[in-house]
C-alpha cells in the first residue's frame, strides 16, 4: 500500500461523511482535493522514472545489438 492509496481514501471517506457541502460527493473540496493529490502523484511518477532511465545504462545485459538501435 502506498502513501498516494492512503491519502486517496482518507479523501473517499470523507464524501461519504457529508451530504451536502464543500466536502460532499459534489463539493469543491473533495474534488478539488482528489484532483490536486492525483496531479502532484503523477507528476512526483513522472520526474521519478525520468531520473530512473537517465541512471539505466545505454546497453544492459538483457538487451541484444538488434534491439539497442
Amino acid at each position: 500500500m502506498s502513501i498516494w492509496q492512503i491519502v486517496t481514501e482518507v479523501i473517499a471517506t470523507q464524501m461519504f461523511a457529508f451530504a451536502s457541502g464543500p466536502f460532499a460527493w459534489n463539493g469543491s473540496i473533495a474534488f478539488w482535493l482528489a484532483v490536486v493529490v492525483f496531479c502532484v502523484w503523477l507528476g512526483a511518477l513522472m520526474v521519478l522514472l525520468k531520473q530512473a532511465t537517465a541512471r539505466e545504462p545505454a546497453y544492459s545485459p538483457g538487451r541484444t545489438e538488434e534491439t539497442a538501435s
